[in-house]
Order: structure tokens, then sequence, then C-alpha cells
């Protein structure tokens, strides 16, 4: 995983600045500690400059460390909730979908009421439908799917709360 410096979220120059500021100052320290421990042998300048170089690389590499797991965690937690979302339309769909055996084998010709059948052929013309098959099983007025000429299927369903003959296309030709 790369860090991109430019990223608002990521670690910026900024960050990058005090990492280097803050691993040159520790580094600055435990050289000058050690250096006047009692046993020292007097550093002199090449080493004053490898331990403060090596101290300062190990903090920023840490903090960049840290800056790309938080910028991961906060990725990974993004795409939890995109695919929880994306189940939940999953779940949404297979309701739409009729259970197996909602729609019977065979076409029943007799399933259209004659306003139903007059609503259809106003759309699509007269002779237009191809075949019906009732949707759903017990009482009540259920869907029905219907097959147009061409391979168009639509649905009709009458009454409801405002009454009237609906009819919906539900897929265009082949």
């Amino acid at each position: 995983m790369s860090v991109d410096f430019a990223a608002e979220d990521g670690p910026g120059w900024q960050q990058v600045g005090k990492l280097l500021a803050l691993g040159v100052s520790i580094g600055i320290l435990l050289t000058a500690g050690a250096g006047v421990m009692p046993g020292s042998q007097g550093l002199n300048a090449l080493t004053w400059v490898g331990t403060t170089a090596t101290v300062t690389a190990l903090v920023v590499a840490v903090g960049i460390y840290v800056a790309q797991y938080r910028q991961a965690t906060g990725a990974h937690a993004e795409l939890l909730a995109a695919l929880a979302g994306q189940d939940e339309l999953i779940v949404e769909f297979k309701a739409l979908v009729p259970p197996p055996g909602a729609i019977g084998d065979q076409p029943d010709p007799d399933a259209l009421t004659t306003a139903q059948r007059e609503a259809i052929e106003e759309i699509y013309g007269s002779g237009s439908i191809d075949a019906v098959w009732r949707t759903g099983e017990g009482k009540g007025n259920h869907a029905r799917l219907v097959e147009l000429q061409g391979g168009r299927l639509v649905t009709v369903y009458s009454g409801g709360r405002a009454g009237g003959t609906y009819v919906r296309e539900v897929r265009q030709s082949n």
C-alpha cells in the first residue's frame, strides 16, 4: 500500500514534517544522553548524525505506518457499509421476484377480464396478446402476466384502492 501525500485524509507533508522534527529531536536527545553517560568514549559528529538519522527514520516509518493503518481502517469501514447496502438491495430485489409456483407453468387464456384485455389492446393494439398467466395463489385479485406478440412482457392489474386497470411493462421485446 502506498501513501498518498496529497490526500486529505492521509499523511500530508505537514504531518511528515512534524514526524521529522519529532524524530530529529528524539535522536538528538538520545545521542546526547548516551554521550553524557559515564563510560562513554566521547561521541564524534558522525556518531551523532548516524544515531539521529536512525531514530528519525524509525519515527517517520512508524508515523506513516499508523497513518496508513487509519486510512485502511476507514476504507475497510466504507467497504463494509457498501456491502451492507448491497445486501439490503438484494433482499429488496428478492422480495420483488415471485416465489416458485406463483406463476403457473401453462398459460391460461381465460385469466384476463374484459377490462384488462381492452386496456392492453388499447395500448399495444388489437390481437397483441400472445399468452396470459395468473400470478399468486389463493383468493384475491392478483396481477396477470401477459406476453405480447414479439416477446414483450406486461403485467395488468384491476382494482386496488383507486380502482381502474393498470398496465405496466416488465420487459421489452427480446
